[in-house]
């Protein structure tokens, strides 16, 4: 009986000496216990972690960020990712993110404003997949609702700053009279009004001017031609133009009237004499720093997150043949102001602009 006791302990024991055994093997680096992970644009039949799906009408220097900043964040924690084209799915972004999670993608990167729509629609159907929008907000057709699901996760560019950063610096470089066209109903316009509002505002008050006169006009793209002619009645010394398509519609308008642009459009600067500076997102910036969380497992989900000058995730390109007075010394030190909050925008557009505290410019 001793030695049957004897041979149960022994028994224990070795089940628990053989556990232990195992726990520090599968934390070892011997590859029989590690998943053979690798980071690809999806040549094998491996399961992948993310998914990135790119739009052909997305421009190449944002591609490129989105592409770069994926691979090296998968990378460094050893996740797959594998890259989608919408054109190869008869640009169906439906189709194409259905393919990516048959692929196994738990993580669906969509990176603009187009995929708003889809990510509203799809967000309920798939459990377990989270879907990151970048620059833009889920809604339903008419824009009645922006409700993001548990698993959706929206990150946006501070459009207010950004167009604080224009006016701030066309005030500043000394100029008097400006013009801003937008686009009628669109949120992102808004926010660069009123974000170009306080920026020339601000301008106006370092350089102790009171001459500033700035007009609006908001347009549908259909009716950008009529709407252009009609801000350039005053003939401005600049004209502020928000949105890209609007933006591309306008460049003939601007060479053919000698008319010097500051584009508000996302993008990056076109190859056109008359745009004196650019806003722009960085996009590799939030991708990067939202999938290090997501692989770390410490992510946020349902809600919308903003990226600003406090992560230098925007700022403004200028021609310095084209700006004598605003250098770089000015726009370190108003950029840094920004991202300190020394500055406070509002961008509240549920109050009216003549509301906002502007003391120093006069709108027309």
């Amino acid at each position: 009986m001793k030695l049957i006791k004897h041979y149960k302990y022994i028994g224990i024991l070795s089940i628990v000496l053989l556990v232990f055994i195992l726990i520090i093997l599968f934390k070892s680096d011997i590859p029989i216990f590690k998943s053979d992970k690798k980071t690809s644009s999806g040549s094998d039949n491996q399961a992948i972690n993310t998914a990135l799906i790119i739009d052909s009408e997305l421009h190449k220097e944002e591609i490129s960020q989105l592409k770069q900043s994926v691979a090296d964040c998968s990378d460094k924690y050893d996740k797959k990712y594998s890259v989608f084209k919408t054109d190869d799915y008869n640009g169906s972004y439906e189709k194409t993110i259905d393919s990516a999670i048959k692929s196994g993608a738990t993580l669906i990167i969509c990176p603009d404003s187009t995929f708003e729509e889809t990510v509203y629609d799809i967000q309920n159907s798939y459990i377990g997949v989270y879907f990151l929008i970048i620059d833009g907000i889920p809604h339903n057709s008419d824009a009645s609702d922006a409700t993001l699901n548990f698993n959706s996760i929206s990150l946006t560019f501070s459009e207010a700053e950004l167009g604080f950063l224009a006016g701030y610096a066309a005030v500043y470089e000394g100029y008097s009279k400006l013009s801003f066209v937008g686009v009628d109903n669109d949120i992102k316009s808004l926010h660069y009004y009123y974000g170009f509002l306080q920026g020339a505002d601000y301008a106006a008050k370092d350089t102790n001017r009171k001459d500033i006169h700035i007009s609006s006009t908001f347009t549908s793209i259909e009716d950008c031609d009529i709407s252009l002619n009609k801000a350039y009645a005053s003939k401005p010394d600049v004209m502020v133009i928000c949105d890209e398509e609007l933006v591309n519609k306008s460049l003939d308008f601007a060479t053919e009237n000698d008319v010097k642009v500051i584009a508000c459009d996302d993008s990056y600067p076109k190859d056109n004499d008359n745009i004196i500076a650019n806003t722009v997102k960085n996009y590799y910036l939030p991708t990067y720093d939202y999938l290090t969380k997501f692989y770390k497992n410490n992510f946020e989900a349902g809600k919308i997150i903003e990226y600003s000058t406090s992560e230098e995730a925007v700022s403004l390109v200028y021609n310095t043949s084209s700006f004598t007075k605003f250098d770089s010394k000015i726009y370190d030190s108003i950029y840094q102001k920004l991202a300190s909050d020394e500055i406070q925008i509002i961008s509240d557009t549920t109050v009216s602009p003549e509301e906002i505290g502007l003391t120093n410019i006069k709108l027309d």
